[in-house]
């Protein structure tokens, strides 16, 4: 019999249906994959979830990815305490050690699946991206595994390596930054956009050039903060 992979952070088993538009949330279920896309309607699989409990047994997190998610990304899984002299909480949060809520365990498990760990120096909205193979283990030895640091909201996001360029939110393009001529171009052929910085991608909307990875990460920073 067929059986369909499991993909999210949850127990359980997908089920195979028939939706139009299944990139909703709640109602008590989570999207799985998109197998087939038919564009007027999509074969997917989804999974039903009972409300997530962080009471030992009381889950319906898979304990044997967040036992991957706790080993690999360098964040911890646990309940979120809001500051504000609220009973507020958010079981189940993704965090920083230090406690600074980062998102939930699907975010969690996003991390894990981009083989991306933690930064410290900001770590609501950057990530560092390891090259496929390396651990958080190995980046903590100090071995060169670095891929790159990734700035992000829900917004959207980017990757910054050594040789891109330092993101600059007042960053204007003239004829002596190295992707001039091919962003010209692209900007002739638009049928949309008027400013030739609207179709640069974020690791290269800046005019200095990325060497060390301290500024990959400032990078990173400013496109963060930018999307926020």
């Amino acid at each position: 019999m067929f059986k369909i992979k499991n993909v999210t952070p949850y127990k359980g088993v997908p089920k195979l249906k028939f939706e139009r538009f299944p990139y909703y949330t709640g109602g008590g279920s989570v999207l799985n994959k998109v197998h087939i896309n038919l564009k007027f309607i999509k074969l997917v699989s989804r999974l039903n979830i009972s409300i997530i409990k962080n009471n030992n047994d009381d889950t319906n997190v898979d304990p044997e990815k967040l036992k991957l998610i706790r080993e690999y990304t360098g964040g911890i899984v646990g309940t979120y305490y809001f500051n504000d002299g609220s009973d507020n909480i958010l079981e189940n949060s993704f965090m920083h050690p230090d406690g600074t809520y980062l998102g939930d365990i699907e975010t969690a498990w996003w991390y894990y699946n981009q083989n991306m760990i933690i930064s410290n120096i900001r770590p609501h909205g950057v990530g560092i991206v390891l090259k496929k193979g390396y651990t958080l283990k190995d980046y903590l030895n100090g071995d060169d595994v670095i891929l790159g640091y990734y700035g992000f909201t829900h917004r959207g996001g980017s990757m910054v390596k050594i040789g891109d360029m330092i993101y600059d939110e007042n960053f204007t393009m003239n004829e002596f930054h190295p992707d001039f001529k091919k962003y010209k171009e692209k900007l002739n052929k638009s049928k949309y956009s008027t400013r030739i910085e609207d179709i640069v991608p974020f690791n290269r909307h800046g005019n200095k050039v990325v060497t060390t990875w301290e500024e990959a990460e400032l990078s990173a920073i400013n496109i963060s903060k930018s999307l926020s």
